[in-house]
């Protein structure tokens, strides 16, 4: 297995004079390549407000084509098809811009997280989730939080913001009988684990597989 650091999306929001990146992982496995998060994609760069919205006033992303997940991909020698599943930290605009360079992944998320997206209830849930990232009718994988033993999970869970629904980790088999942690979210409401390549590569999530659409 290897993994690699890829940049989908430099911003320089107010107050970050350095600037923010969207932080995407490129996971190299025996079936195929896996995303963690899918940063701003090609969508993006040619429907910055429908896609990403008013808060692109404040974020400031640069919209590049060259920072794209699947131009990326293709530049290291990859073919794009074969990344076939996509973990999803949460479903906020910097996060899932690339899924519709992808349509024929899997992408694997929060039920929690899916239901908010589909039925946002509060002004910011309305900003942070919005329908054109869904319109290419994205195949969402669900899965149900659980308790992990890797890391804090229980330790300070109501200190972070409510409205962080669906937030959840994602890790992937490093050792044999092991578990690395590569990345990481805070949730309020528990976390998940969603490890490779068990999980990922298991054919029950075909069966578990359904295509969402907006609206």
């Amino acid at each position: 297995m290897k993994i690699h650091h890829l940049n989908c999306g430099t911003m320089h929001p107010l107050g970050a004079p350095c600037g923010l990146v969207c932080h995407v992982l490129l996971i190299e496995t025996r079936s195929g390549l896996v995303l963690v998060d899918s940063g701003l994609g090609l969508l993006d760069v040619s429907q910055p407000g429908r896609r990403f919205g008013p808060s692109r006033a404040f974020v400031r992303p640069v919209f590049s084509p060259e920072e794209a997940a699947i131009v990326q991909i293709e530049r290291m020698g990859f073919d794009p098809r074969d990344v076939r599943h996509i973990l999803l930290t949460h479903f906020d605009a910097d996060h899932v811009g690339g899924l519709a360079d992808f349509p024929w992944a899997q992408v694997h998320l929060t039920s929690a997280e899916a239901f908010a997206a589909r039925h946002p209830k509060t002004l910011v849930e309305r900003g942070r989730y919005l329908p054109a990232a869904r319109e290419h009718g994205p195949l969402l994988v669900e899965h149900t939080p659980q308790q992990s033993n890797h890391g804090a999970a229980s330790r300070r869970p109501n200190r972070w913001p409510r409205w962080r629904t669906g937030l959840c980790w994602s890790a992937c088999r490093a050792t044999r009988g092991g578990m690395r942690r590569m990345r990481s979210m805070r949730a309020t409401v528990g976390y998940c684990m969603l490890a490779m390549p068990s999980t990922i590569t298991a054919k029950s999530t075909d069966a578990a597989a359904r295509r969402i659409r907006s609206g």
